[in-house]
């Protein structure tokens, strides 16, 4: 690993984690003496939406392909809005998997299928 005279291999990873850990425990203690909030059901949808809208994305993306898993991403996401419209979550969906095509599996070579066919 090394000292910070002498590197090695392992020795920015190691300092980088334990600062991470550092910040991660700082964040937590304040957290936990502040009073606490609850969460009100108009609070926890776009939570729950979000949430539901990964995991749709990670479920999908490697059986249904790219297109279809981002448009799934996009319209399940956009639910979490109250004022959402079906018809500009599919405008955004469609235009959000023609360029995630582009850049990540013409331009970067990712390899993922593009659709289920």
């Amino acid at each position: 690993m090394g000292s910070a005279a002498a590197i090695g291999a392992g020795y920015f990873p190691t300092v980088l984690s334990l600062l991470v850990l550092a910040l991660g425990l700082a964040i937590g203690i304040g957290g936990a003496l502040r009073p606490r909030e609850g969460v009100d059901a108009g609070r926890a949808r776009p939570l729950v939406m979000l949430l539901t809208a990964v995991a749709c994305f990670a479920f999908a993306a490697e059986d249904l392909g790219f297109v279809v898993a981002t448009v799934l991403l996009v319209v399940v996401g956009s639910m979490a809005d109250h004022d959402w419209r079906w018809r500009e979550a599919l405008i955004s969906s469609v235009a959000l998997a023609a360029f995630g095509v582009l850049v990540f599996i013409v331009g970067l070579g990712v390899p993922i299928k593009i659709g289920p066919f």
